[in-house]
């Protein structure tokens, strides 16, 4: 089986007033998936998606994520902006 794309049907880019789900809908289809939230002002860690994330941080908000698919080494990143005021 093989992947093109991480899916993420949330968030989407946009502004929000209430927190945001991240959602990963195709997360099973890879060997691991990492993400990090970065605000103004400050930075996560990378994290292992293993379940939907409620994101309750504030501001303009940038999400990477990075997924390896199975028996490959190629890496799939996708890179979202977004804001929670």
């Amino acid at each position: 089986m093989k992947f093109s794309e991480i899916e993420l049907p949330s968030p989407v880019s946009g502004t929000f007033v209430n927190a945001q789900w991240l959602v990963i809908s195709n997360a099973h289809c890879f060997e691991w998936v990492r993400y990090s939230l970065e605000t103004d002002t400050s930075r996560s860690d990378e994290i292992t998606y293993t379940a939907p994330v409620l994101i309750r941080s504030t501001g303009t908000i940038t999400l990477k994520i990075q997924a390896k698919p199975y028996y490959q080494e190629q890496l799939f990143e996708k890179k979202l902006e977004f804001t929670i005021s």
